[in-house]
């Protein structure tokens, strides 16, 4: 295994508890190093030093085309983006990868709101996951899920982002199952809307790997189970291939 150098971008406009909790994983579990970014100071970073950009949720739309640009080209080169949450949402309108087209969140209009005035917070709390238990399946031979036992495991959902099943078997490292509800509550059209969708894919761009989180996999540093989904993907993204079995193949 190679050493990852692992960027970490924070500062304002991006959620404190999730880079936090990103920086407390690797810096105090894994005893990993790792450098925090501003994210007003991404431009001037080479980001050439790093093998892995981490992003977690927050306004990534007030980066210019050119820090675009320059992440794109990193990933290209060999380099891994590792985006949680709301950072996959801004690496979909990139339109980097055509797998990621398909994502949605969910709207008001989807679920129908109650017509009198006094039930307009109920009816607000049934949009929202507001803080869940959901079971994914896993393939146990996929590098994503190196160490982790069986073939299922719970995760902490929280926010309505929805990431589609890909056509690759090998793309789609994290799947919710056709019953996804352990623990707390969520609507009966959120839960439809979970069953089969996706919490982590690694799609290839050029020489690097993109990996997409709808999930928080450190939530408040209580999540064992899941922090190793976080682990692996530091340490076994570039291990995953995607591509058709036949691909790279001599002809006989």
């Amino acid at each position: 295994l190679a050493m990852p150098r692992v960027l970490l971008v924070g500062g304002d406009g991006v959620n404190g508890y999730e880079a936090g909790e990103a920086w407390f994983h690797m810096d105090r579990r894994l005893h990993l190093p790792v450098t925090v970014v501003d994210k007003v100071d991404l431009g001037s970073i080479v980001l050439d030093d790093y093998t892995h950009v981490v992003l977690v949720t927050g306004e990534w739309d007030s980066l210019s085309g050119e820090q675009s640009e320059a992440i794109r080209e990193w990933v290209e080169g060999g380099g891994v983006l590792m985006a949680q949450r709301d950072a996959t949402a801004w690496v979909r309108g990139l339109g980097w990868m055509a797998d990621t087209l398909e994502v949605s969140e969910q709207s008001p209009e989807s679920i129908a709101i109650a017509s009198n005035y006094q039930n307009r917070a109920r009816a607000r709390a049934r949009r929202l996951i507001s803080g869940a238990l959901v079971e994914a399946r896993f393939d146990p031979t996929h590098p994503m899920a190196w160490g982790l036992p069986g073939n299922r495991l719970p995760v902490f959902r929280r926010g309505t982002l929805f990431l589609p099943s890909s056509d690759s078997p090998w793309v789609d490292a994290l799947v919710f199952t056709d019953e996804p509800l352990l623990a707390g509550y969520v609507a009966e059209e959120n839960v439809d809307r979970l069953a089969g969708s996706v919490s982590l894919k690694v799609l290839p761009l050029g020489q690097g790997r993109v990996v997409l989180a709808a999930d928080n996999y450190l939530f408040r540093a209580i999540t064992w189970g899941t922090s190793r989904v976080f682990s692996n993907a530091l340490f076994f993204a570039t291990a995953v291939d995607v591509r058709p079995t036949d691909a790279g193949m001599d002809e006989e």
